[in-house]
């Protein structure tokens, strides 16, 4: 008995870490490039009418340093044969200095969009569209919804757990060399 033992506990020791990777538990580290990206940070989204497990978020296109968990390489910029350029949605302190952090309540739907694709309007090259992921649990952060957090249950908001947002906003400290986050919480955010 104690023969079969040991081998399926070194097994099950071998399988735990690989198990949690897997379903998304291992933290991811930061990555900062500097490019043309998707910004998202206030960004108005909708529930996409053919998935309801993701939105549609209208965000701005800006070049410079920002923050994603893909390489570089992943996020540079692709035209396509129709003249289509798709970009990243990635992290930035570009919109902290005009807009407040505004906290949502667990519960609320808002839209993570951090390392997902998104198509720049052909009409206007500052703007993009965003497929991002619908999450319903959780308190949520986001620049959108200025400081009405009674459009969190409806605004389908872009935006970051708490957590997330704040090791993001420490790493993008580290790299502009901030003594101080540059974020402002809204009156009745703590």
């Amino acid at each position: 008995m104690k023969k079969r033992f040991i081998p399926t506990l070194l097994a099950l020791v071998t399988l735990v870490p690989i198990t949690f990777g897997y379903l998304g538990f291992t933290k991811k580290k930061p990555i900062i490039c500097s490019q043309q990206y998707a910004l998202c940070t206030s960004a108005r989204c909708i529930p996409d009418p053919k998935d309801s497990r993701r939105s549609i978020c209208f965000c701005d296109v800006l070049d410079g340093k920002s923050l994603g968990h893909t390489t570089c390489d992943k996020r540079i910029p692709k035209k396509d044969k129709s003249g289509i350029i798709r970009v990243i949605s990635t992290f930035s302190f570009e919109q902290f200095s005009r807009k407040n952090v505004m906290t949502c309540p667990a519960g609320s739907p808002w839209s993570d969009c951090l390392d997902q694709v998104c198509v720049v309007d052909p009409m206007n090259p500052k703007k993009a569209i965003c497929t991002c992921k619908i999450v319903n649990s959780g308190v949520s952060q986001t620049l959108g919804g200025n400081c009405n957090t009674s459009t969190c249950d409806t605004g389908y908001w872009s935006g970051a757990t708490v957590e997330s947002n704040e090791e993001n906003i420490k790493a993008l400290m580290e790299e502009f060399k901030l003594t101080r986050p540059p974020n402002v919480n809204c009156k009745d955010d703590k």
